[in-house]
């Protein structure tokens, strides 16, 4: 919820400068499709009544969102990705004895972010961009001897800072690639449907690389 509240903040800020730019005649749209991928190392964590025993993992995000541009090189973007693929992340002890693989099975995030590009050559550019995410996930534990799944949810909210470089394919279509890092340095997964609930944390992916696609109108 606390997240939650950070990205209102965020959104309501955003609205307030975007307000208070005027809009030129290149005021446009873009429809923009990414793939984020990252890695994180694991930990290792004794909790109340079990041992977690974390590995390094990737993750692969993938992305569709609209951006707005109310002056020529200034934009504010929005969107939205989600994990398509499970994510190992370690080994859950469940009463120190129980060996149950651990896995990330969904996890979802908002990025909303305001924009500046500067113009390196004719159809290259380079921008710079701040913002915030919020995130939410789902992590499951289960073996074939121990039937019964362990449950954990989170939700996060962090800074986002970014960078990228995209180039102008034709009048309407670019590509770019950039870097993303988020201050959060933590994600908290909070064990659900049990009497005694467990948290586990995971390393955030705070460095991201990613691949854009972009339409304008």
């Amino acid at each position: 919820m606390k997240g939650l509240k950070r990205l209102i903040m965020v959104c309501v800020s955003v609205f307030f400068i975007a307000s208070s730019i005027r809009a030129e005649n290149r005021e446009k749209v873009e429809l923009i499709f990414s793939h984020a991928i990252g890695q994180a190392n694991g930990s290792n964590e004794t909790l109340q009544i079990s041992r977690w025993a974390g590995k390094d993992y990737t993750s692969n995000l993938w992305g569709a969102g609209v951006r707005y541009y109310p002056k020529e090189r200034f934009f504010f973007e929005i969107i939205f990705m989600s994990l398509f693929q499970n994510e190992y992340t370690g080994i859950y002890y469940y009463n120190l004895s129980n060996t149950d693989p651990a896995r990330i099975a969904d996890f979802k995030k908002i990025r909303l972010t305001a924009n500046h590009g500067y113009s390196l050559k004719d159809n290259l550019n380079i921008f710079f961009g701040f913002g915030g995410v919020f995130g939410r996930g789902l992590m499951l534990a289960s073996n074939t001897a121990h039937p019964t799944s362990h449950f954990w949810n989170d939700s996060y909210f962090s800074w986002d800072l970014r960078t990228g470089v995209e180039y102008r394919l034709t009048e309407r279509l670019k590509i770019g690639v950039g870097l993303n890092y988020e201050t959060e340095d933590k994600i908290e997964f909070i064990q659900d449907k049990t009497t005694t609930p467990e948290t586990i944390s995971l390393n955030n992916l705070r460095i991201s690389l990613e691949t854009a696609l972009s339409l304008s109108f």
